[in-house]
């Protein structure tokens, strides 16, 4: 009995007991570390002289970085604000990147969202201690 009142009293900040899901907080970490990796293959296609692939893969990058914003959403008040004003940063820049139409246009874009990237992966980590 005073275990199920320690889960439900506990449950908003642990996450739940035995909720057998990530917390909120796990799931941004997770969503950091696609980012990053959708990011990387933009570049990886980039640096290969692929326009077009590079051009496609874009898509996965506003993908990744959507779900890092509604996985934001569902953190604690003072977390989520934390992030807040890096992501709002990312989302014109996003929207910048999908309208690139040159290869010097997404580069610049690129290396614009890839210092977004590094600089909120490090808020994130630290903010939620991702490891």
């Amino acid at each position: 009995m005073i275990a199920v009142a320690v889960c439900v009293l506990l449950g908003g900040v642990l996450g739940g007991c035995g909720s057998g899901g990530p917390s909120a907080s796990q799931k941004v970490c997770d969503d950091r570390a696609a980012l990053n990796s959708e990011v990387s293959t933009v570049i990886t296609s980039l640096r290969s002289g692929n326009f077009g692939e590079a051009r496609t893969h874009v898509a996965g990058v506003s993908e990744a970085f959507t779900q890092l914003e509604k996985s934001a959403q569902a953190l604690r008040a003072e977390q989520s604000q934390a992030l807040r004003p890096a992501i709002a940063e990312m989302t014109n820049t996003i929207a910048e990147l999908k309208s690139s139409r040159s290869l010097t246009d997404l580069g610049t874009n690129l290396d614009t969202l890839g210092t977004q990237v590094r600089n909120l992966t490090t808020q994130i980590a630290d903010t939620l201690k991702c490891s």
